[in-house]
């Protein structure tokens, strides 16, 4: 009887760098996984001893950078993944100026009292499987907004201490599709209105404010604005791309930018933003 050598990547449970462990299980259908393994056999140049056959059970789109794997007794795969690449936060690579007093620690509370030093976590935020990245952040005396879809969440320091004691979503239902990377939410803005401005690229957004009022926008990127506490909540603009981080001029003008590239000939630009929403 032949052994085999497994490849298994099906099923998944992602640990992300300075996020706590969440758990997603991830699958492609039965002619999309055949497709994409006849292409990585016919590609590979990987040499087996004699005895031994491979099956490929999932392509690296499904667990790109695996990092531990483990095999429970049903035979589902579990791996642990980080988005580690070269001079990221973690890697001395890519901080110079950090190797001498990172050769003098000792333990890791060392490492621990070093890297606050560098560096002081005030919020960990949600981690599920529907969480996107922070994508903006608007920081005010006590409190501080962050987009993260699905939600716009408000952070409150009750005692000033630079610490966000509790959070709380102010709006949500952001981020519909599975699309591009970076086409989330970004852009959080107090304006000269005194609302909080912030907008989500075209993955989309179906939402019912505080009112109990429906904006169902999930095939296109939005712009919109509420009172902090997200009341009053209004979409200014609709039909929107993927504009980050936007300004607003001496006229109350919405300028941003529209991240584009994503194809040769293509180039960043910026855009009015005109109010026409609901």
């Amino acid at each position: 009887m032949k052994k085999k050598l497994l490849i298994p990547l099906s099923i998944l449970g992602l640990v992300s760098c300075l996020k706590p462990v969440s758990t997603t299980i991830v699958s492609v259908d039965t002619e999309t996984g055949t497709k994409q393994a006849k292409q990585v056999k016919e590609s590979s140049t990987i040499q087996l001893a004699e005895g031994l056959t491979i099956d490929l059970w999932a392509t690296d789109s499904l667990a790109p950078d695996p990092v531990a794997m483990s095999i429970d007794d049903a035979g589902r795969i579990y791996i642990t993944r980080t988005n580690r690449q070269k001079n990221s936060e973690f890697d001395i690579r890519g901080h110079r100026d950090w190797m001498t007093p990172s050769i003098a620690l000792q333990s890791v509370e060392d490492r621990r009292a070093f890297l606050r030093d560098v560096s002081t976590k005030v919020y960990e935020g949600p981690n599920e499987e529907v969480t996107d990245v922070i994508g903006g952040i608007l920081v005010r005396q006590k409190d501080a907004f962050v987009t993260t879809g699905p939600d716009m969440l408000r952070l409150k320091d009750k005692n000033n201490d630079g610490f966000y004691e509790s959070s709380e979503s102010i709006n949500h239902g952001y981020a519909v599709h599975i699309g591009f990377s970076g086409h989330g939410m970004s852009g959080a803005t107090e304006g000269p209105d005194g609302k909080i401005y912030w907008q989500i690229g075209d993955i989309g957004a179906n939402i019912t404010d505080k009112s109990g009022k429906k904006h169902e926008y999930p095939n296109e990127g939005i712009l919109v604005r509420s009172n902090p506490d997200g009341s009053d909540f209004e979409v200014v603009t609709k039909g929107i791309r993927n504009t980050h981080e936007f300004v607003f001029d001496e006229y109350g003008n919405i300028i941003s930018s529209d991240n584009d590239g994503d194809h040769p000939g293509e180039s960043e630009r910026l855009v009015h933003l005109v109010e026409g929403g609901d």
